[in-house]
């Protein structure tokens, strides 16, 4: 799993980070299952959930946190499918913020991407989502969006013209939208924790 910016990692460091992550997560391997069968790759997988999650929180933090009160922010983003293919996130975030700065935002989200390319490695990757669910919360700490737990589901999933058995189902938790989050659940038939850049 990586983040929006998979060109610029390498195959090798983001196994390293998922085996140096799976020797602190008991029973996960390389943060994604991979006795499984599954047409997809443990790299296309940990790929995909990556920009999963980056469309959504460009989204997220496209918002500044609000203002006291009753918020009701809506969000939007369209992905930058650089080789070809569309993607976008619409939505909102909708909470309360106190005087203190504290406070606690309502995530709903939803996605389609369609063929939507992008390097990540030597090769493009293609992905077409039609029912992307992105739900949860996102805490307000000092005035600034905190931790989040968040759920991503999706049931229709191709990789490269591969199915994606079963789908994703992942919880994303994590100090903030901005740092990088643990993603534990199942993706393409692999079940397992791994931290997304």
């Amino acid at each position: 799993m990586t983040s929006g910016m998979m060109g610029s990692g390498s195959t090798g460091i983001r196994a390293t980070i998922a085996i140096a992550l799976a020797a602190s997560l008991s029973g996960c391997v390389g943060g994604i299952d991979s006795t499984g069968v599954s047409p997809i790759s443990n790299d296309d997988t940990f790929a995909t959930l990556g920009y999963l999650w980056a469309g959504a929180r460009s989204a997220i933090v496209s918002k500044r946190e609000p203002s006291v009160g009753a918020f009701n922010l809506p969000l939007a983003y369209q992905l930058p499918c650089a080789r070809g293919g569309q993607g976008a996130y619409q939505g909102s975030v909708a909470g309360t913020k106190a005087a203190d700065g504290t406070g606690r935002g309502t995530l709903s989200l939803t996605a389609t991407l369609a063929a939507c390319q992008f390097d990540d490695r030597p090769a493009i990757t293609t992905i077409s989502v039609s029912d992307l669910s992105v739900t949860g919360t996102i805490d307000i700490t000092s005035d600034t969006w905190g931790a989040i737990s968040i759920r991503m589901i999706a049931t229709n999933v191709s990789i490269n013209g591969q199915t994606c058995p079963g789908g994703v189902d992942v919880m994303l938790t994590g100090a903030s939208p901005f740092a990088p989050p643990i993603s534990t659940g199942t993706a393409c038939g692999r079940t397992g924790a791994v931290a997304l850049p």
